[in-house]
């Protein structure tokens, strides 16, 4: 999971300083260089460049920091936003790190040509909160982090609050065992447990009172869903929370003959009305045949649907990037006022103290 770190007096001065320039190498830390990740996704090469910052500044401490927040939820994989260049690196406790990890160079070869570009450096934040030993892990022998529970509990309670319903989403995919290597059957089989999951997580957000954003801790945590795929699916989640929507089912099976059916990103099976979210990869590949495979392949599962009276509305993620303007949209579709509904006092867009 993380990169490989390469001490700097492996290298001369001459080509350490050549390499740092042109970007063939990375410097993470203090004595550490990284190879650059050789992907044509920006944001994979920016987690890369953070892991190594993170595994760098680990190994330089004397004892082994608690890397909290969205820090944690990087090193846990949960799914939130990509990391910006100036997302910070969050620890709990002190130690003798600099505020600043070094700036660095981003290669990007995927035009043929390479491309380089100059990033900031990387804020490290230390904050001053006290963290049990049982509600921490270790990842590897130096990697210390607040366990799963404890970072979905910091992270829906830290983060605006788009970012915190996908976390939590992200989240419960793991706590629930099994979940991630199920097929659609089994996942079936494991729905039980959802309600178990929200009932355990919102008694720990109980536990998280008279603290900023304990109130949306608990309103997320009570209603956190596996089913729910993709950064995207969460924030159609959210909005439909926000719309006051009933009986919204995700991955809804609709079985259009007896041996083939198909799922939905999410359904209102009461009024035949199904919510998709088209990705990029699905219809943006680099083989021409494959995206009007992909097209064709989709327009035919849209006809079978509808000709078994199913209404298909189709969105983007730039689509339900504005939460509140999706909201609205599906209270007007849903045939239900707008005007005067109030927006629960738990949701607020604002800037994130963790900086995500």
């Amino acid at each position: 999971m993380l990169p490989e770190l390469f001490s700097t007096q492996a290298f001369s001065r001459k080509v350490l300083n050549k390499s740092l320039a042109d970007g063939t190498l990375i410097k993470v830390g203090r004595g550490h260089v990284i190879k650059p990740l050789n992907s044509p996704d920006k944001w994979k090469r920016i987690r890369h460049v953070k892991l190594g910052q993170i595994a760098s500044h680990a190994l330089r401490c004397n004892t082994p920091p608690i890397y909290i927040g969205v820090t944690a939820a990087m090193l846990h994989g949960l799914a939130a936003t990509s990391p910006r260049t100036d997302t910070a690196i969050h620890t709990a406790g002190h130690h003798f790190e600099k505020k600043l990890l070094p700036a660095w160079i981003d290669l990007d070869t995927s035009s043929g040509q390479p491309i380089r570009t100059p990033m900031p450096p990387t804020p490290l934040i230390c904050h001053k909160i006290d963290v049990s030993k049982d509600n921490t892990k270790y990842l590897g022998h130096h990697l210390r982090v607040t366990d799963l529970a404890t970072t979905t509990l910091h992270c829906t309670a830290c983060l605006p609050t788009e970012n915190a319903q996908a976390i939590a989403d992200s989240a419960a995919k793991k706590l629930i065992t099994g979940w991630e290597t199920a097929n659609r059957s089994k996942q079936q089989a494991l729905l039980k447990q959802i309600p178990q999951l929200q009932a355990q997580m919102t008694n720990l957000g109980n536990k998280y009172c008279n603290k900023t954003g304990a109130a949306q801790a608990r309103e997320i945590l009570a209603n956190m869903d596996p089913r729910f795929e993709s950064y995207a699916e969460s924030l159609l989640h959210l909005a439909s929370r926000l719309a006051q929507v009933k009986g919204l089912i995700p991955q809804f099976e609709v079985k259009v003959s007896a041996a083939q059916s198909y799922y939905l990103d999410a359904a209102i099976p009461k009024f035949r009305t199904a919510f998709e979210i088209d990705g990029m990869q699905k219809y943006h590949s680099a083989d021409p045949e494959q995206t009007y495979a992909a097209i064709q392949g989709e327009k035919c599962r849209q006809s079978q649907l509808q000709k078994l009276g199913w209404h298909i509305y189709r969105f983007t993620y730039e689509d339900v990037s504005d939460v509140f303007g999706f909201a609205n949209f599906l209270r007007s579709r849903l045939g239900t006022a707008w005007d005067g509904v109030s927006i629960p006092p738990w949701y607020r867009l604002r800037n994130s103290r963790l900086n995500l």
